[in-house]
């Protein structure tokens, strides 16, 4: 009887080491297992790009796979190919842009829906994340617009500035509002970190998060990188699926105007590619897409309206290039602006 119960402390302690050195991870758990290869994006913050922080110790097997899953976030870049080298059919969906219902391939451990084109909207288990505060809404919106990160300094001078050491205190008080949203959302425990600290830079542990974002510029880099025409017309497609409307559309902060603006131009280009190429054999369906644009995208963008005129001026449509320099002059009416000289140039030369 002795022996047995030896055996049994053996036993134990080897089950203890085993789970220590594998870092606990159990089957099952939410976050165990690290997220798929993804296509790099690119960012400025390139300072941002390191490491992350490691979770603090776990106590429990669940938080240890909980604590995995945190670090599957410093372990991803070492698992990245070349561009190109990934299939876009393994990221995006190769569904028309103009599909209802489009289908994203995310990484399984993703847990957090964030939604930033359009009304942001924040979701898990099919539920609306709920801050309690408004520094942990505010601050989710600035880190959620950068997979790398944002320097600690400009989140301060971005979302509280001129506060001095108050800005400091409402960043701490985001980090914790945002953390608790989360823990609260997907049931994960108090060992689990949803916001990062790299370095000087604060950023969303991404193998939690699916941001349509950071899946709008993965996809502006295929679309500019791979190898293969094919690969390249799905990713502009999923790029233009991917933006539903302005980007953090319900927030006029100064901060937000260049990330939309440059999130647009790219969106705008994305759709003029599209429709150069369905331009040549059903320029119907390029109409289409252009409609879509200036309905989604940019209702001001002269370049959108004077390429749905000269299509529809090609195509004889002279009512329907009336049609479109009209409302095309309506919507800038809007924020006090007029067609250019050029763009009144092509309406004449193509209405007579």
């Amino acid at each position: 009887m002795l022996f047995g119960v030896f055996v049994m402390a053996v036993s134990a302690v080897l089950i203890q080491r085993s789970r220590a050195l594998t870092g606990g991870a159990v089957a099952g758990v939410p976050g165990a297992s690290l997220p798929v290869p993804v296509i790099p994006d690119t960012d400025p913050m390139r300072e941002c790009r390191a490491s992350a922080e490691p979770s603090e110790p776990s106590v429990t097997p669940r938080q240890s796979a909980e604590g995995a899953a945190g670090r599957a976030d410093m372990t991803l870049e070492a698992d990245l190919g070349e561009v190109g080298e990934t299939s876009v059919t393994e990221v995006v969906s190769p569904k028309a842009a103009t599909s209802p219902g489009l289908q994203l391939r995310v990484p399984p451990s993703a847990l957090v829906s964030g939604r930033l084109f359009g009304r942001t909207r924040v979701q898990a288990a099919d539920r609306e994340v709920g801050f309690t505060r408004a520094e942990g809404r505010d601050l989710f919106a600035l880190l959620a617009t950068s997979k790398d990160g944002v320097r600690q300094d400009l989140v301060i001078e971005h979302l509280w500035p001129g506060q001095g050491e108050h800005g400091s205190q409402h960043l701490e008080t985001g980090v914790r509002d945002i953390n608790a949203a989360m823990r609260s959302a997907t049931g994960l425990s108090t060992g689990v970190r949803f916001v990062i600290k790299t370095g000087q830079c604060r950023h969303l542990a991404s193998a939690f998060f699916d941001i349509d974002l950071w899946r709008f510029e993965q996809a502006h880099l295929v679309a500019n990188t791979a190898p293969g025409e094919d690969t390249r017309v799905q990713a502009l497609r999923q790029m233009v699926a991917i933006h539903e409307g302005p980007l953090l559309a319900e927030r006029d902060d100064l901060w937000c105007l260049p990330l939309r603006q440059a999130a647009a131009r790219k969106a705008t280009n994305a759709v003029m590619r599209l429709a150069e190429l369905e331009h040549k054999t059903d320029p119907d369906h390029a109409l289409d897409l252009l409609t879509l644009a200036v309905d989604r995208i940019d209702p001001y963008s002269e370049v959108l309206w004077c390429r749905i005129m000269t299509i529809h001026g090609e195509l004889g449509r002279l009512p329907a290039v009336r049609a479109a320099f009209q409302q095309f002059t309506e919507r800038l009416r809007e924020v006090d602006a007029e067609p250019s000289r050029q763009a009144r140039q092509i309406y004449r030369g193509l209405a007579g």
